[in-house]
């Protein structure tokens, strides 16, 4: 499984289920957190073969795992993927006379915005960030309507 001896000595260590019960309960199992710790093997994830940690008490989850990933192997794996990390940031204006007219202006002015934005974090711009557009909308509320941008 890849461990070297910390690895196994931190694994090793009992907590309030034996280690010997914890094997009658769940396959390979390497240790305990208050519940039996196996491992799932068969995983193959973006091409590296790996062994996944499981904490459950059911007996059968471990192995159904391992074996739904062997029924993987055949077509290569699991693939990974993510969404780039977008944050949002989130102005919100309350009490403004001209909801719609400003969300508008915002809108509008979205380009110099933009730019003023990505001057004020010119680090996160360098790094592949930075402002990636701004809209505007006018939310109701119980105390009056808001303007919400999204930069």
């Amino acid at each position: 499984a890849g461990l070297d001896e910390s690895d196994v000595a931190a694994l090793a260590a009992e907590g309030e289920l034996a280690t010997a019960v914890a094997d009658r309960m769940v396959e390979n199992c390497i240790g305990t957190y208050s519940l039996p710790v196996g491992v799932a093997t068969n995983f193959k994830i973006d091409g590296a073969q790996y062994v996944v940690p499981f904490a459950v008490e059911e007996a059968s989850v471990v192995a159904a795992a391992s074996n739904a990933a062997k029924r993987c192997l055949a077509r290569g794996g699991f693939v990974s993927e993510m969404d780039a990390p977008v944050m949002i940031g989130q102005v919100e204006i309350r009490g403004c006379p001209h909801p719609h007219e400003a969300a508008a202006a915002i809108v509008a002015a979205r380009k110099e915005l933009s730019t003023k934005a990505d001057a004020a974090m010119a680090s996160m711009v360098a790094r592949g960030g930075g402002c990636r557009g701004i809209e505007a909308r006018v939310v109701a509320a119980s105390d009056g309507p808001r303007v919400v941008a999204h930069l």
